[in-house]
């Protein structure tokens, strides 16, 4: 199925990425030097690739600093909610009350997209939920790193309905995972 850019998905990069080896390994012999020897590249022409690749993971590393940013901005919002410092709006109060519905965001300490995955980092307190506390957590975390995601890396419904593989963190120890193939389960390592 073909998304509203053009992509085929990976099969047809695949089938591509195929082809043109195919026609690499066909053309080369017959353009290849007749003492069969092989030149290095100029010394600029790999100075060259290696600050496209240098540039391409910096702009990676920006892309995630504002989404991960971001992800930050709507946790902060959620905790407000849940302890009653924002109003209904979003707006700074006082006189707020608490609503559980956002308690969840409390147990969240960090969110941090890594490109192919999500880190979730929990405060102690998580460890004395129940499993479906836990989840509730894991899942409400993963569909705002999710909605954030989606819009700067132009997730398909697919792509939203898949979710991210999720690693749920206490401290340096990981106490949780997304499964291989439901990514919104979790295996919870004891």
């Amino acid at each position: 199925m073909e998304n509203k850019k053009g992509c085929l998905g990976c099969s047809g990069c695949l089938g591509t990425i195929f082809t043109i080896i195919v026609v690499i390994a066909i053309i080369s012999p017959l353009t290849s030097n007749s003492d069969d020897t092989k030149e290095m590249p100029p010394a600029e022409e790999i100075a060259t690739e290696q600050v496209v690749e240098e540039t391409v993971e910096t702009a990676d590393e920006e892309s995630y600093e504002v989404i991960n940013n971001e992800i930050a901005e709507y946790m902060e919002e959620n905790r407000g909610y849940a302890l009653g410092t924002l109003d209904s709006d979003g707006n700074p109060t006082e006189d707020g009350e608490p609503n559980y519905d956002f308690a969840w965001a409390l147990f969240v300490q960090k969110l941090e997209y890594r490109g192919n995955d999500l880190l979730l980092q929990t405060d102690d307190g998580f460890l004395e939920l129940t499993e479906e506390e836990s989840l509730e957590v894991a899942h409400n975390a993963q569909s705002i790193a999710g909605f954030v995601i989606g819009r700067h890396e132009d997730w398909s419904s697919e792509d939203h309905q898949r979710g991210i593989f999720t690693t749920i963190q206490s401290g340096d120890r990981v106490i949780g995972s997304s499964k291989a193939l439901n990514l919104r389960e979790f295996t919870w390592h004891e």
